[in-house]
């Protein structure tokens, strides 16, 4: 068997946000097995309001941070900026929050490469300590400080 990943995911997926712990290769893997036994909903394109319901009561991540993954998602993958445009000019004709989840609700993704980038979201972590603590300084000429305290002194 040969896999060939492009390589697209990798380059502009990536969501600079700390990933839920909750999400790993045993919780995706249940997602998936979930959404097809979901029916037309889950399988082959996964509804946000499947993904949600996993998201929320079954992973425990929160909603905003479910709809970030869902949207960027959704806005990353080649389903066209004329849908995008389209959703966004929906959503903003909605007058209760009501009607928008509903129409949220419509929007679907391919489930398998959902959970790629689901997948993905896992290496790339941003450790703040321990990328201060592995940075190298800049060289720093310590004759031309010195110089210069001397210079001022003068």
């Amino acid at each position: 068997m040969h896999v060939w990943l492009r390589n697209e995911p990798l380059n502009s997926c990536a969501i600079n946000y700390p990933i839920s712990h909750h999400i790993n290769a045993n919780t995706l893997r249940k997602t998936v097995n979930y959404a097809k036994n979901k029916g037309a909903s889950g399988y082959p394109k996964i509804e946000y309001s499947i993904w949600r319901y996993i998201a929320c009561n079954k992973i425990s991540i929160p909603e905003h941070l479910a709809w970030m993954y869902f949207e960027s998602f959704y806005a990353m993958s080649n389903y066209g900026n004329q849908r995008c445009i389209e959703f966004d000019i929906e959503i903003n004709k909605c007058k209760s929050k009501e009607e928008q989840e509903k129409i949220k609700d419509c929007k679907r993704v391919d489930l398998y490469q959902f959970i790629l980038h689901l997948y993905i979201q896992q290496f790339y972590t941003i450790d703040l300590k321990s990328s201060i603590m592995s940075r190298e300084e800049w060289p720093v000429n310590r004759s031309d400080g010195n110089d210069r305290k001397k210079s001022k002194v003068c």
